[in-house]
């Protein structure tokens, strides 16, 4: 398997393989999941993020599966779509996803398929902010009630940092703001009332621009 190619077999007698193309971007042009620990959300320059890389990952997955966790695979999987469609039954569903965070994807996967025996026991933040992502995309609505009780330690409120030193100093602490910003997303997503209002609580406080969050998250602006 060539270092730009990542295969995980989720169901090896699944009929579906989804190519997931450019990965760990959606999220690193906001929280830095792309070469560096952390960025600093004070100095960083938002609207020029790395370029995309060439890895792609691809997943065996079941149809079934997939179709019973997800309206929207479902969809794509039974309606009218290119998606929708193979050439004779020995053949492969073909889908396709971009910039999900692939250890994220190969976690959610592993969830919906039963194969538990494959899910970590904890998780680091950027990976539960793209398991949000990933759910809130895919409306998988069942996995909105499993994910906090499987990851509850990760989910914790008082993970949220409560403190800042100043940028520029070598106390600064790691990426405070893109911390903020993936708590308050996940918060949203798994309607955690106490996680929102610490990390709404920090932000608030310490940050005085604009939130640096993509146009297609799923927190609305008004909330914003």
């Amino acid at each position: 398997m060539s270092e730009n190619h990542k295969n995980f077999v989720i169901d090896p007698s699944g009929d579906v393989l989804l190519t997931l193309s450019n990965p760990d971007v959606e999220l690193s042009s906001i929280w830095n999941d792309w070469g560096h620990p952390y960025t600093d959300w004070r100095t960083h320059d938002y609207h020029n993020p790395p370029k995309p890389n060439t890895l792609v990952a691809t997943f065996r997955l079941s149809s079934r599966h997939l179709s019973l966790a997800s309206p929207v695979f479902k969809t794509m999987l039974s309606g009218p779509w290119m998606e929708g469609t193979r050439p004779d039954s020995d053949s492969l569903f073909q889908l396709t996803a971009e910039s999900w965070n692939i250890e994220a994807l190969e976690i959610t996967m592993n969830i919906i398929h039963g194969r538990w025996t494959s899910v970590p026991a904890r998780v680091s933040l950027a990976t539960l902010a793209g398991i949000a992502v990933i759910i809130d995309y895919y409306d998988m609505r069942e996995l909105l009630q499993v994910i906090p009780r499987l990851f509850k330690e990760d989910l914790a409120a008082s993970n949220v940092p409560t403190s800042l030193v100043p940028a520029n100093t070598p106390s600064s602490p790691p990426s405070f703001g893109a911390e903020i910003m993936q708590y308050l997303l996940i918060s949203w997503v798994f309607q955690d009332e106490s996680l929102f209002r610490q990390a709404t609580k920090m932000a608030i406080l310490y940050n005085q621009e604009e939130l640096p969050l993509p146009d297609d998250t799923p927190i609305p602006f008004a909330v914003i």
